[in-house]
């Protein structure tokens, strides 16, 4: 790389007005009859030799006289030799990591071609053709020779184009042809006529404008003709993309390094970086290390940040010319569209890459379903389906089983260009067993691609019985409604606690031990507990603590029936914090509560029990409107924490209230659910048990959905989601019971992990301290894509040979890509690097044209030269010292009586 260097020279010169031997003479003259003077002198005093005495004085004054008149000086000259600097920056943020399919718009096609290095390419040459006018644009204004130069450039790659091969029309064509006629009849001669001046007039400065405008209007002219010959050729080009933006950039630029970038590097010197959120210097490696340089998605792209950079070094140095390659994206820091303007004065060469409009595709993402469902319930299977340029198109989606029967599907209407829908399929899991589903989008005509219209669905259908606990103090009709439908429920276990009255008849014992669970192992045995309008003489404080450890520790699902003594005699108790509601002051509305689902409880599976939401908002509606909640509890006012999914209305105030009917909350391990009125059973109004045991049964389902997983009855395993997003940790969760329910304690379990059918973590459960039974895991750092878990040990083993279950314990789940603002769009922003080329005075080029853009600007190396002059005659001491003779040859004359 050149350096800047400065040379010197220190010169002693004569520089009086009067050469040397004009002064010889003057002086010899002087000399002539100040030797006279003293002769006559001598004649007329005693000491004649005093005379010839003060005669030296004389002459030595005269001496100094000449010196002064020659005018002595240092003479320092000083060359500066400073090279001119090309910064290269290249953007290696997260969105350059992308493979572009190709959207017809020539780019794929024109990297391709820039990539190779046989020259067969006419399209290049047409991009070499602009480069070079390019070039004769940004040099006119300060080298005619360069400008030129550039010009021929371009008249040579066009001479050179054999126009068969790029498949333009015979007008196209003659466009170009009228171009080259213009360059060489007009713009070449208009140029070469130009006057060399220092200093140039205003009318040369008119002159070259008007150049300068003709030439950026025909090399846009050119590359609109050279962008419709690459489109036509990337149409045809069926080759799928293999190389990210990246790979292809960094290619290139060592490519360039190689035949060009050296070379210009004798005489420039070259600066390179890369950057996403800021510029970063790079060091010796070149730019291959790149290709492996693992970029963080949330950080970002800032694309001001190269121009900050810039700006940087135009302040501390010459910078005459800065290169950039990058897709446009930007998404954090400063505007760059403000920055662009502070970059006029340079030769700005912007070089897009990427794809700038979406292909003709429907692609199905986010396939959310659970891992296992209880068998005779319904799957629910949720996924967005995105269009792309397909207006006007019916899409339909499908749920579809191994033999490709379909089990659902949804049909739907595009729009507009751009456009997300949310499915949601359904499916009753009748048959015990793994099944593998299929969740898919019929293609549409001339799609881009159809890989991305499905992904597998693969569910365990499991007979897993449901161990609830009821308990109450009185037969209240809901007690009694639950009681009957949970008794029908084959596929759940009930036990009932009922404090009064106790009925005896043939059959049944009258229990003096009637009593709730007491020690966390008892509590442990249910799944969810139900509890109604308890005193703290049922419900004492020994059971509230234990209740406590159960739900939060534990994990435990409850759900509590507001009444008389529920909440009520319990908010100051060991349980009070597990409420999710506050009493409020006002008072009982007597004309009665109208409820109302709230858009949280739309799609909450407890809330849809006529099936979808329209249906079932209604029946909620219907119902209250004909049979009012008089008898809400004063404890109804949600907690900041609660999730409210029925609320209360006042009947007769126009503002609603905000009362909960029905809210839920997270209390450490656990959730709790709150109803404020007994009331649930009124959906029987006209329907029977049709919504009344629906909306129970999927309140049990939703409540213990987290504690479904893949598994047996005696071995579950599970994780809190079934995707997650990139680099999340992952908890999974495993319990282990007896066929009897109790849990089993001091296992030694094992999780695999494997990803695309590899292994890549093996790791050991550690037991939950809160919980019998339960283990946990914590996964991090697991790769995007699907992932297995599966349960080994030796207590495992048992379990499953005690229960006859053959299959392996696994759970599937889906790690997402970073879904960063960089790669949820994939598209390039061409229109920023327009922009920001327009503010700047610069241009958007091709890669195949950057070589002649900076290969022939002005670029030459900046030579300067200073002189400095110190005189050595006009110094005081001179004048003192011709003082000091004349003072002292006065003093002489008057001693010899001369004065």
């Amino acid at each position: 790389m050149p350096e800047a260097w400065t040379e010197s020279l220190q010169q002693f010169a004569w520089e009086g007005r009067l050469s040397l031997v004009q002064l010889g003479c003057i002086g010899a003259l002087a000399s002539a009859l100040l030797i006279f003077f003293a002769w006559r002198e001598s004649q007329l005093i005693n000491r004649p030799r005093a005379a010839w005495a003060l005669l030296g004085l004389r002459l030595a004054t005269l001496l100094l006289v000449l010196w002064a008149l020659a005018e002595p000086t240092d003479v320092l000259t000083q060359r500066k030799h400073e090279p001119k600097t090309v910064g290269i920056f290249l953007d290696t943020s997260a969105s350059m990591t992308l493979v572009d399919p190709g959207d017809e718009s020539g780019d794929r096609q024109r990297w391709q071609e820039a990539l190779e290095t046989d020259g067969s390419s006419m399209r290049v040459l047409l991009d070499e053709a602009h480069g070079a006018l390019v070039a004769a644009a940004f040099s006119l204004r300060h080298s005619k020779a360069a400008a030129v130069e550039a010009v021929e450039r371009a008249l040579s790659h066009l001479d050179n184009l054999r126009t068969g091969s790029l498949d333009l029309s015979s007008e196209e064509l003659g466009q170009i042809d009228a171009l080259r006629k213009d360059f060489a009849d007009t713009l070449f001669p208009a140029i070469r006529a130009l006057p060399k001046r220092s200093r140039p007039t205003l009318a040369d400065k008119e002159a070259v404008e008007k150049l300068r405008s003709r030439l950026e209007q025909h090399a846009d002219r050119l590359r609109l003709l050279t962008d419709l010959a690459y489109e036509r050729a990337e149409s045809r080009n069926t080759e799928p993309g293999a190389a990210t933006r990246l790979e292809k950039a960094v290619t290139w630029l060592e490519n360039a390094e190689e035949q060009w970038i050296e070379k210009l590097g004798e005489d420039v010197r070259v600066q390179r970086y890369r950057f996403d959120r800021e510029a970063v210097a790079l060091g010796r490696g070149g730019w291959s290390p790149l290709t492996s340089f693992e970029t963080e998605p949330e950080r970002g792209t800032d694309a001001s940040s190269w121009m900050k950079q810039v700006n940087r070094l135009a302040a501390a140095q010459q910078l005459d010319a800065v290169l950039v390659v990058s897709d446009g994206v930007h998404n954090t820091g400063d505007s760059p569209r403000e920055l662009a303007p502070s970059l006029k004065g340079l030769a700005t060469v912007l070089v897009p890459i990427g794809d700038t409009r979406l292909r003709r595709d429907v692609f199905l993402h986010h396939v959310n379903y659970p891992q296992s469902v209880i068998q005779k319930d319904t799957l629910v299977v949720e996924g967005i389906v995105t269009a792309h340029d397909c207006q006007g198109e019916k899409l339909v989606v499908q749920l579809v089983n191994g033999r490709g029967e379909t089990l659902d599907q949804q049909v739907f209407e595009v729009a507009q260009a751009m456009e997300d829908h949310r499915v949601t399929l359904r499916w009753r899991a009748m048959e015990l067993g793994r099944h593998d589903l299929k969740l898919r989008v019929k293609p549409v005509v001339d799609e881009f691609s159809e890989e991305n219209n499905a992904e597998e669905v693969k569910v365990h259908v499991i007979d897993d019985e449901l161990r609830i606990l009821l308990a109450d103090r009185l037969p209240r009709w809901e007690y009694r409604y639950l009681k009957s439908i949970l008794q029908r429920d084959r596929k759940i276990h009930m036990d009932d606690v009922l404090f009064k009255p106790q009925h005896g008849y043939r059959g049944r014992r009258i229990r003096p031990d009637m009593d709730l669970p007491r020690t966390l192992e008892e509590w442990s045995r249910y799944r969810v507990a139900l509890l109604g309008d308890l005193t703290p003489s049922e419900l004492t404080p020994a059971h509230q603590a234990v209740l406590r450890q159960w739900v939060v520790e534990a994990g435990g699902n409850l759900i509590l029936i507001a009444g008389d003594s529920m909440p009520a005699q319990f908010f100051n108790s060991p349980v009070g914090e597990l409420f999710p509601v506050e009493k409020r002051r006002a008072n009982i509305a007597r004309s009665g509560y109208q409820l109302t689902v709230t858009a949280e409880g739309t799609t909450a599976p407890p809330v849809l029990v006529a099936g979808d939401e329209i249906r079932s908002l209604n029946v909620w509606e219907r119902v209250s409107a004909k049979l009012p909640v008089y008898d809400l509890s004063p404890y109804s006012i949600p907690k900041p924490t609660a999730h409210v999914l029925i609320q209360a209305d006042w009947v007769a105030s126009r503002q609603r209230q905000a009362l909960s009917f029905l809210c839920w909350q997270y209390v450490g391990k656990g959730r709790v659910v709150y109803l404020s009125a007994p009331v649930s059973y009124q959906l029987r109004y006209r329907k029977g048990d049709e919504y009344h045991h629906r909306f129970w049964g999927q309140l049990f389902r939703w409540a213990i959905a987290r504690d479904l997983g893949g598994g047996s009855r005696t071995v579950k395993l599970s994780t809190d989601k079934t995707r997650y997003p990139y680099r999340s940790d992952v908890s999974v969760r495993l319990r282990l019971n007896e066929l009897n329910g109790l849990p089993v304690a001091k296992a030694a379990p094992q999780l695999m992990v494997k990803s695309d059918g590899e292994l890549v973590q093996t790791v050991s459960f550690r037991p939950d301290r809160g919980m019998l039974g339960v283990y946990r895991a914590l996964l991090t750092d697991l790769p995007p894509g699907k992932i297995e878990l599966e349960a080994r040990g030796p207590a495992i083993q048992r379990l499953l040979r005690e229960e006859k279950y053959r299959d392996p314990i696994v759970h599937d789940l889906m790690i997402d890509p970073h879904d960063s603002a960089e790669l949820r769009v994939p598209l390039a922003d061409a229109a920023l690097l327009r922009s920001i080329a327009d503010a700047s005075e610069g241009v958007v080029a091709a890669p195949a044209s950057v070589e002649e853009i900076l290969t022939n600007l002005e670029l030459s190396p900046i030579t300067s030269e200073s002189v400095s002059r110190q005189p050595l005659w006009n110094r005081w001491l001179c004048i003192w010292l011709i003082l000091a003779l004349l003072l002292a040859e006065w003093i002489g004359r008057k001693a010899l009586g001369l004065v």
